[in-house]
């Protein structure tokens, strides 16, 4: 699926091998006793003869974190080493390639197979892989880093996995992803590898603006269909917690978000008057994805929606309670605040927080945003949920709630 992605968004044809050889380590390719290290290198060797250039894709740690009869867990300073031998290898054979070194995704820490153990103690040292990995990619000209935010998109995401038993195991574990897993890998690592490619002259991504005319400083909601590579001009948050005086709503806390999954909405703080979002180009699902998905306290949408009684609307940096139906409208690409689910907390004096304006209908904050939905019977909108002319450049707008691209 990868070379898929690859090839989809360069427009250059694309042959892959993949020389992954589950169970193995970053050892177990050093190893001249096996044959993994030597089937790589003759398949290069083959691909090379096309006249193309040569890009590696690694993603090794997840086997060297753990522990069996025959190896213990490798060290942060074994495991640099190891990957450093494969960099100077790999570049020794083929000298014009490109190495990206991708960060391994989570696994749960009761994880413990037939044969080896990987736990909390594993799952630590796993993570603790990522600033070798960054201190790896930092010393070499051809070797990148892949997308830092894969712990974030596996963690405690267990609906991404293959549920497994053992023996040994407390429960079920979750070590090897399941289809929908495997999908989202796959687009890891497309992230990762176009850097590469683009270093080399040859364009992979797209970038649009989805919010524009910003005050630095002041918050909104954005939902985005489609997933993401990179944004700039904003800082991302979940809501946290909320906090009560005597009974009452007075605040919510917010703790920033890592990786920005498509079709979950978040609070942004603006760092600059513009907000920018590269994907890879051509890159698409099969199904739109849902516009609402819990887990950061903030209900997105992708097309004009009026908002529901007992929710929050985000204005002037601010929350605002809606208790009038019909009456405020969230536009396509944004959303707004639900504490349903959201636990309680303590007030903290640092932290990002957003107080309350009073329980009312808001009248006058809300009269703008009411419109009648009829005039915008098929209307298309960019992700500032602003509508937009038919005569529109590149990019992708949403029309009738689905994602439309131009």
């Amino acid at each position: 699926m990868t070379g898929n992605l690859v090839e989809a968004a360069t427009g250059v044809t694309t042959h892959v091998y993949n020389g992954g050889v589950s169970g193995y380590s970053t050892q177990d390719f050093l190893d001249d006793k096996q044959s993994c290290y030597t089937n790589v290198v003759s398949n290069a060797t083959r691909l090379s003869r096309n006249g193309g250039r040569l890009y590696f894709s690694i993603q090794l740690g997840t086997n060297d974190s753990k522990r069996n009869s025959s190896k213990e867990r490798y060290s942060k300073a074994t495991y640099k080493a190891n990957l450093e031998a494969l960099v100077g290898k790999l570049t020794a054979e083929f000298p014009s390639c490109k190495i990206i070194i991708n960060y391994p995704p989570w696994y749960s820490d009761n994880t413990y197979t037939s044969a080896s153990e990987f736990t909390a103690d594993g799952q630590a040292l796993l993570h603790s892989y990522y600033d070798v990995i960054d201190e790896v990619t930092g010393e070499y000209d051809n070797v990148f880093a892949g997308d830092r935010n894969t712990w974030d998109v596996f963690a405690e995401k267990t609906e991404l996995f293959t549920p497994e038993t053992s023996a040994n195991a407390v429960g079920a574990y979750y070590l090897h992803p399941n289809a929908e897993g495997a999908r989202r890998l796959a687009l890891i690592w497309t992230k990762g590898i176009l850097p590469a490619i683009e270093s080399d002259g040859i364009s992979g991504t797209t970038s649009q603006t989805i919010r524009e005319g910003l005050t630095e400083g002041n918050y909104g909601t954005a939902c985005l269909p489609y997933e993401v590579m990179n944004v700039t001009g904003a800082k991302f948050y979940k809501v946290a917690s909320q906090v009560l005086e005597e009974g009452t709503l007075n605040h919510i806390t917010l703790e920033e978000a890592g990786e920005l999954t498509a079709g979950e909405a978040y609070i942004y703080q603006a760092t600059a008057d513009k907000i920018d979002v590269t994907y890879v180009t051509g890159y698409e699902v099969d199904t739109p994805v849902p516009a609402a998905k819990s887990g950061t306290g903030v209900t997105g949408v992708f097309e004009h929606t009026a908002m529901p009684v007992g929710v929050f609307m985000l204005k002037d940096n601010h929350l605002y309670y809606v208790d009038v139906e019909n009456h405020a409208y969230a536009g396509a690409g944004k959303g707004w605040i639900d504490l349903t689910d959201v636990p309680e907390g303590e007030d903290e004096p640092a932290g990002v927080k957003l107080f309350v304006i009073g329980e009312d209908d808001a009248t006058s904050m809300n009269e703008e945003l009411r419109m009648k939905n009829e005039e915008f019977e098929g209307a298309i909108y960019n992700f500032a949920g602003q509508v937009v002319n038919r005569k529109l450049p590149k990019g992708v707008y949403i029309q009738n709630g689905r994602k439309v691209i131009k």
